[in-house]
């Protein structure tokens, strides 16, 4: 006789915005002011979307605001200090675009790196739940800019979700969106990274000067590595079995990179594509 039968029901999650993982000022993305709005959604439950921009030079008078918000979208901003927890402003329902957008101007006499929180008022989460959000200059000036995209070296196509990276006088984090990607910054050396899963990944230094603005564009060339190699001795056995196991226990070398799928997540599923590969069965 059948034991009974028992439905599992997943409710509501989609598929994470390719800003994810976004959820803490640590996690932020770049956003760069004036430049076209990000594309976010809440894709399952208490997703909360953070992004950080730079004020350089003040005063600085900037509008916040979201808009395009799908039928489930009821967005609630608030803006942070440089320590991501001292309140500046928020705004529930002010936007001009009406529907439950956001919308709130903001006054700053203090350079620093600053963060914008995002989330739904009504706590729905899913499908339909969508919206666009950007930063305009009303008043003063930004300061040296840095915009590009990162293609495909083999079609020119758009890498969505391709991370970036600054580093030099602050360090920043962006997403190679459908505009590219942007970073707000001051006068100075920076290097950029560019990566993606399933391409190696490119480094590229910059100088910026004069407030200028530069276009650096990235084309990355497919990964050609064996990921089941993992410590790169041209041999897939129990070793890298090993490897892997630390890496999902938090306890491998920082080299280790056991992300055999390459969904930038190290869990149990990477184990088991390692023990396959070994098996001979992958």
């Amino acid at each position: 006789m059948l034991g009974p039968l028992i439905a599992i029901v997943c409710l509501g999650g989609i598929e994470p915005d390719i800003y994810e993982p976004d959820d803490t000022p640590e996690s932020a993305t770049s956003i760069s002011i004036d430049a076209p709005a990000q594309t976010h959604s809440f894709h399952d439950a208490g997703d909360e979307d953070w992004l950080e921009f730079r004020v350089e030079r003040v005063p600085l008078i900037l509008t916040f605001e979201t808009l395009n918000l799908e039928a489930d979208a009821d967005t609630y901003i608030r803006i942070f200090d440089e320590d991501g927890e001292t309140l500046i402003d928020e705004d529930d329902n002010s936007g001009l675009d009406g529907n439950g957008a956001s919308g709130v101007i903001v006054t700053f006499n203090t350079t620093s790196t600053y963060f914008l929180q995002v989330t739904n008022a009504q706590g729905l989460f899913g499908a339909d739940t969508g919206y666009d959000v950007r930063i305009i200059l009303e008043a003063g000036f930004i300061i040296g800019a840095i915009r590009g995209m990162v293609l495909d070296a083999a079609d020119d196509s758009l890498i969505l979700g391709a991370e970036l990276i600054l580093s030099g006088d602050y360090i920043a984090r962006a997403i190679n969106d459908q505009s590219g990607y942007g970073f707000d910054v001051l006068d100075g050396n920076y290097t950029i990274d560019a990566s993606h899963p399933g391409y190696a990944a490119q480094s590229r230094p910059i100088t910026v000067s004069d407030g200028n603005i530069y276009f650096i564009d990235f084309a990355l060339e497919a990964d050609t590595t064996d990921p089941t190699d993992v410590n790169g001795d041209m041999n897939v056995n129990s070793v890298d079995i090993q490897l892997v196991i630390l890496d999902v226990l938090g306890i491998a070398s920082p080299e280790t990179n056991g992300d055999i799928n390459g969904d930038m997540l190290i869990n149990s599923i990477d184990i088991q594509l390692i023990i396959n590969a070994v098996l001979g069965i992958m």
